[in-house]
């Protein structure tokens, strides 16, 4: 779920949603709400809930502290819920605040996904490429367009990926058989930075 720059009872009512559950105007009774629901997904349903926060480099630094409720509620050793938080590299600040060390404290992993590396783009493209209906083994990127997307891209998928998308569509307008560096360019001149 992604909840950008929501309140704590926008957070909450957020994740009770998800749960199927109705929205609180209070943030007492919101997270009560969620602690009966998580509880019983876990004591009777045995089922381990993990709750997927994209974008949280966004977070309000008032949800990040609040967050850590959400490892606190269980009444025995094992944990009710698991929260995973995806963001940019500035999350990796943002919790590194000495007002998020509680929260900081409850993290049992942290992975960093660091940029591909200039052997990894072909594959990378290739990949994609197949996933989005391209017959397996076919070169839509010439080499010297995959050479322009790793300098541009500067290794970051989703920079490839948005720098790819324009130049498929640069390539298509020009009715060319394969994109080209010549495709990639304007897009690359369009990032920020």
């Amino acid at each position: 779920m992604s909840l950008a720059t929501g309140s704590v009872l926008d957070t909450f009512n957020a994740i009770a949603a998800e749960l199927g559950l109705p929205p609180s105007y209070r943030r007492d009774r919101a997270w009560n709400a969620l602690r009966q629901q998580i509880s019983q997904l876990v004591v009777e349903k045995r089922q381990s809930p993990i709750l997927f926060l994209d974008e949280a480099h966004w977070l309000r630094h008032e949800v990040l502290e609040n967050l850590r409720l959400l490892f606190n509620f269980s009444m025995d050793s094992e944990p009710r819920l698991s929260v995973v938080l995806l963001g940019l590299s500035s999350l990796d600040q943002r919790l590194a605040l000495s007002i998020h060390e509680p929260l900081t404290q409850r993290l049992i992993l942290s992975h960093r996904l660091e940029p591909l590396k200039p052997e990894e783009i072909e594959p990378y493209i290739a990949h994609r490429s197949v996933v989005a209906g391209a017959p397996e083994g076919l070169q839509i990127f010439e080499p010297a367009a995959l050479e322009a997307l790793r300098l541009a891209g500067k290794g970051i998928p989703r920079l490839i990926n948005n720098l790819a998308h324009h130049a498929l569509a640069a390539a298509a307008l020009a009715k060319a058989d394969q994109v080209t560096s010549r495709h990639v360019e304007p897009a690359a001149g369009e990032l920020p930075g």
